[in-house]
């Protein structure tokens, strides 16, 4: 039972207009649109590796598919090239 509660935890943080907006935050953050490697330096890359693990974990408990993943990427590569 447990398992199920934090799953519904996670949906009611995450979903609606404002976990959108945390979601596309955090797949940023947490370098999921980027290589995760940082050339010279295992240490950052060990860092960058581990805060990617954060977002696949928020991706597992919501229970999110490949579509809605490529949704988030789709909204983020948008907003970054409004920023060009």
């Amino acid at each position: 039972m447990r398992g199920r509660k934090l799953r519904d935890a996670y949906r009611t943080i995450f979903e609606g207009p404002n976990g959108e907006i945390a979601l596309d935050d955090l797949y940023r953050y947490c370098h999921m649109g980027q290589p995760t490697y940082c050339i010279g330096d295992a240490y950052q890359t060990a860092h960058n590796e581990g805060m990617r693990r954060v977002f696949l974990h928020i991706f597992k408990m919501m229970n999110m598919n490949e579509q809605q993943l490529a949704e988030i990427e789709r909204r983020n590569n948008s907003q970054q090239e409004a920023f060009e």
